[in-house]
């Protein structure tokens, strides 16, 4: 996941703190909901976080449980340091939380009306946060949250990006 992508392709730019790379989670079930609805050659997807300290791996429960249940292999996995580029580029940003909002607008004047929540996708409008404890439980929780977020998201996610679904009548989810 990179600009490496078709260069006739919308990116869409998933952004966390990288706390313990929310980002991550989120951007491969989107990605995976992209590949499903063939919607690859159209949109390309970049995770990336505010800090880029050194990445925490997955808890290995949690890793197992998105392998076992989703088939994603999140063991190799890291998000991208944020750049430039990637902001200016950028079709729609989506973040966790609006205090990475007033915060990338803050340091990105630019970004200001690309930025949406996360939530958006299901159509609600509210925070995702991460989860106090960090254990498998709690994380397990988190991740089967942002799944629901982004089953429901494939429609308005093509109609922000102004790119049809190639079958509109049998769209893909979980």
């Amino acid at each position: 996941m990179g600009l490496e992508n078709n260069q006739f392709s919308k990116i869409v730019l998933v952004v966390c703190n990288s706390t313990f790379s929310c980002s991550m989670l989120a951007g491969n079930f989107l990605q995976d909901m992209i590949e499903r609805n063939k919607l690859k050659e159209r949109i390309n997807l970049i995770t990336t976080g505010l800090k880029h300290a050194s990445h925490k791996k997955l808890l290995p429960c949690v890793a197992e449980y998105i392998m076992k249940n989703y088939g994603l292999d999140l063991t190799a996995y890291e998000t991208l340091p944020i750049n430039l580029q990637y902001l200016e580029q950028a079709a729609v940003i989506l973040v966790m939380e609006s205090k990475l909002t007033v915060q990338l607008e803050a340091q990105y004047p630019l970004v200001t009306g690309k930025i949406r929540l996360f939530s958006e996708l299901s159509g609600k409008v509210f925070d995702i946060t991460e989860p106090v404890i960090l254990n498998c439980e709690s994380l397990t929780l988190y991740v089967q949250h942002l799944r629901e977020v982004v089953s429901s998201g494939t429609n308005r996610l093509c109609n922000w990006l102004d790119v049809p679904l190639i079958d509109s009548s049998r769209i893909y989810a979980y």
